[in-house]
Order: structure tokens, then C-alpha cells, then sequence
């Protein structure tokens, strides 16, 4: 626990003003978006970094979007006249996707004829002669964000698997409040659906509530039913931990996992029986 509070003591957050009492005055803290979405199209990953916030190490997993359910994406996008700012499109890692430079052509077809004016991008860990061949042959228009990892512990990240329901000091935290993810990155699709971030669909996987939507949400009922998903998932996530990004040179170099309760509860559960969410 030392190390855990130790490692967001500097970027805590003002527990009086994520509490039930401070949300019932002031509103939650963050909303979600309406303009940027992250696609996670595979939980598959090539390194498998320790720390991942997608559980890619801690809950293998191959499950991956389709390009069926990427253009039932971009059709309820034109068809809701939703002119997204920037798609992202990342997973696990997306070059192990069968089908990442089709899909990619879709956006960019998408672009193209619908929305000229998004910013396309995939983040590739870059590692290895795979990826590196598959990034060679992304179209121009997609944006790489190549990260150049080469190691599953030479990477920075915050303390995902420790899970503020099991910190006594969230006792009357209204997790409603999201995080800067929630805004910054914007919404997330998985293969299980839209989230109020792609974070909360990789924590959906493995602790099987099945809360993803399985249409773009675009009405209050929908934002509502977000909401729900904050209420939900947010308790598990270690990013809620910080009231701001924290950049990734002032983030613990990971190099073992460490896990709350709840988390070690929900890794046990999912190997011995992997849940069944329904598919988006």
C-alpha cells in the first residue's frame, strides 16, 4: 500500500470534490465525449507489457473487432451525422489485427468521402519485423503513433490493477466523476460495444458486466446509460487515482505486477471461467 499511495501522492485527487456530497453540488468532473473515440479492434498483443490497462498480460484474450462491426461503425456514424475530430485506433496491438490495413482503409475511405477534416491515427507499439512491415503500409492519411517499446518493463504507466474500491479513502467517492481519460481520449469501442472510454471496455472483459452499448450513443438515455458504466467501472480502473494526466516521465517504471483485492479476485475468476459479454 506505501508504494501504491506513495506513486499518486503528487497528482491525488480532491477526494471532498468526487464525493457523493461535492458531485451532488458541482456535477461530475468529467463527461464523455461526443467528438473523439478510441478503437481497440484486438486484446491481442505481441509484448504484453507488465502494467497493461487492458489486461493484455494479466487476461490473454483474442477476441477482436471485425471489419463488419467497423463499418456498422462508420454507418452509424453518417447516418447520425456524428463528425468525429479524431478516431484512434489501438487494442492490444493493432498490427496483429489479420485485417488492420482493410479496416484502416475503410476510415480512410470514410474520411475521405464523410468527414475530411478527422484525424486518423493508430498507436503501434512498433515492436518487431511484424509490425514494423505492417506499419510500413499504413496509408498516409492515418497518423502513426509508434511508441517503440522494447520490453515488456521498459514502460511507464500508472498503477492500473490498483483499484480505488480498495482504498479506504474512496469510501464516499461518486465515481461518476471519471477521469481525464474520459475527456482527453474520448469514448471507446471494443468488440463488446461503446464505453465512456476504452479503458472501461478492456475492464468490462475481464470482470464481465456487460455494459457495453451496442449502438452509438447519441441520446440522453444513451449518455445516461455512460454514466452507469462510470458508476461501474471507474471503481476498478488505477487512473482514477489521478485529478489530471500524469505525464509518462513522472509515472513508476513497472516492473512487477501489483494487484488490489479486487483485481486479484476478478484475474482468478477469469481463468478459471473467461465471462461471455454479448458482442457489439
Amino acid at each position: 500500500m506505501g508504494q501504491w499511495m506513495s506513486s499518486v501522492r503528487s497528482h491525488r485527487r480532491n477526494l471532498a470534490r468526487i464525493s457523493y456530497p461535492g458531485t451532488a453540488i458541482l456535477g461530475p468532473e468529467y463527461q464523455p465525449s461526443h467528438e473523439l473515440i478510441e478503437i481497440d479492434v484486438t486484446y491481442r498483443c505481441n509484448l504484453k507489457c507488465i502494467g497493461c490497462n487492458r489486461s493484455c498480460r494479466q487476461a490473454s484474450d483474442e477476441t477482436r473487432l471485425s471489419p463488419a462491426q467497423l463499418g456498422k461503425f462508420i454507418d452509424e456514424s453518417i447516418t447520425a451525422g456524428r463528425i468525429w475530430k479524431r478516431i484512434r485506433v489501438l487494442g492490444g496491438e493493432p498490427t496483429t489485427h489479420p485485417d488492420i490495413l482493410q479496416m484502416l482503409g475503410s476510415l480512410v475511405e470514410y474520411k475521405g468521402r464523410y468527414n475530411p477534416e478527422v484525424q486518423l491515427e493508430i498507436v503501434s507499439n512498433g515492436f518487431g519485423e511484424e509490425a514494423g512491415a505492417i506499419i510500413s503500409n499504413i496509408p498516409k492519411e492515418v497518423i502513426v503513433t509508434n511508441t517503440h517499446k522494447t520490453s515488456v518493463t521498459a514502460n511507464r504507466f500508472e498503477d492500473f490493477n490498483l483499484a480505488p474500491q480498495d482504498d479506504a479513502r474512496h469510501a464516499i467517492t461518486d465515481f461518476r466523476n471519471g477521469c481525464w481519460i474520459t475527456e482527453e481520449c474520448g469514448l471507446g469501442l471494443t468488440p463488446f460495444g461503446y464505453y465512456h472510454c476504452a479503458v472501461a471496455g478492456g475492464i468490462d472483459r475481464v470482470v464481465g458486466y456487460d455494459l457495453g452499448l451496442k449502438h452509438l450513443p447519441s441520446t440522453e438515455r444513451d449518455y445516461g446509460a455512460m454514466t452507469h458504466q462510470m458508476r461501474r467501472l471507474c471503481r476498478w480502473c488505477g487512473h482514477f487515482q489521478s485529478g489530471e494526466k500524469v505525464h509518462t516521465r513522472e509515472r513508476r517504471l513497472i516492473s512487477e505486477l501489483s494487484y488490489s483485492s479486487s483485481w486479484a479476485e476478478a484475474y482468478e475468476q477469469y481463468k478459471a471461467q473467461k465471462p461471455e459479454l454479448d458482442m457489439y
